[in-house]
């Protein structure tokens, strides 16, 4: 499975829901390849349909997104505690806000934590990055040359 992402601003809660936690699954069903992209084409999509949607905060008829005017309609993956409770607590939910704040807290968290493991390791991302890199270039040099043999062309 190949699929890549186009950050366009801090990652949120839809992206998470919508593709990046599907990732983390296929990646023990399937060979998987993610990457960074700067144009973002996929044919095809492997988001389930349930919860492939995830609503704005604000507006609970747009999709939640980076490039929404307002950052409360949206909760972002790495917003701390106090401001995704705020969110919550704006969203005028009666009760169910505060069970929705203390869900969302205790589910990211540990996101949070093993994100800022990574990024304070440069070394290790380096190492994961450099991995990633060599096996897909041993998958795309397997392609390259069967493209080139099935045009008759050498490869220099």
């Amino acid at each position: 499975m190949v699929s890549g992402v186009q950050p366009t601003g801090s990652i949120h809660l839809g992206n998470y829901l919508g593709a990046i936690k599907n990732w983390v699954l296929f990646q023990d069903m399937y060979d998987t390849l993610f990457f960074i992209v700067d144009l973002h084409s996929v044919p095809e999509a492997l988001i389930p349909p349930a919860g492939a949607r995830v609503m704005s905060l604000t507006d609970g008829l747009s999709k939640m997104s980076k490039s929404a005017p307002s950052d409360q309609s949206r909760i972002n993956l790495l917003d701390p505690k106090d401001e995704v409770a705020l969110e919550c607590q704006d969203m005028n939910w009666g009760i169910f806000k505060n069970v929705l704040t203390d869900a969302l807290v205790d589910h990211l968290h540990p996101i949070q934590v093993r994100y800022e493991e990574i990024m304070s390791d440069a070394g290790y991302l380096d190492s994961v990055l450099a991995e990633g890199a060599r096996k897909a270039a041993d998958i795309a040099d397997v392609t390259l040359n069967n493209v080139y043999q099935a045009m008759g062309f050498f490869r220099r």
